[in-house]
């Protein structure tokens, strides 16, 4: 009888191992088409007054983001319902770009964020790679 159920307990052991790969089919992505994203949003300064100018910036991506010549994005600084109307930048083809933002002398206090359209971090259709998250950056007004 011992002999039986060294070979039930041999099968089940074989059945396990052979079962393991089939626990691992959910399909994962492919890392090596990961998207080309530009570089995160730079601001100077991060705290501001109204009625001063804040810079907003990228540095050159590390990949070929496909950009033509005429690229542009649309920059705006948001709080809480209230808003500057987006303008539009020029972007190279790197996507490096860089342009100053008037912070309004009626633009309320507190934590708003700076906000970047036309990039790829807008295009959500594909969620293999995370959350549509956008292309922004914080900064306060005080």
């Amino acid at each position: 009888m011992t002999a039986a159920i060294g070979r039930r307990m041999a099968a089940a052991a074989a059945l396990a191992v052979l079962a393991l790969p089939l626990l691992g089919c959910k399909e994962q992505p492919d890392l090596s088409r990961a998207r080309c994203l530009p570089p995160p949003l730079q601001v100077e300064p991060s705290v501001v007054s109204p009625g001063q100018v804040v810079t907003v910036s990228s540095r050159a991506a590390g990949c070929d983001l496909g950009y033509a010549p005429d690229r542009m994005y649309n920059v705006s600084l948001l709080r809480a319902g209230t808003g500057l109307a987006p303008e539009s930048v020029a972007v190279n083809q790197d996507g490096s770009f860089s342009t100053s933002v008037l912070v309004a002398n009626t633009f309320p206090s507190g934590d708003a964020t700076i906000v970047v359209k036309g990039s790829p971090y807008d295009d959500c259709a594909d969620s293999t790679f995370g959350s549509c998250a956008g292309y922004t950056a914080t900064i306060s007004v005080r």
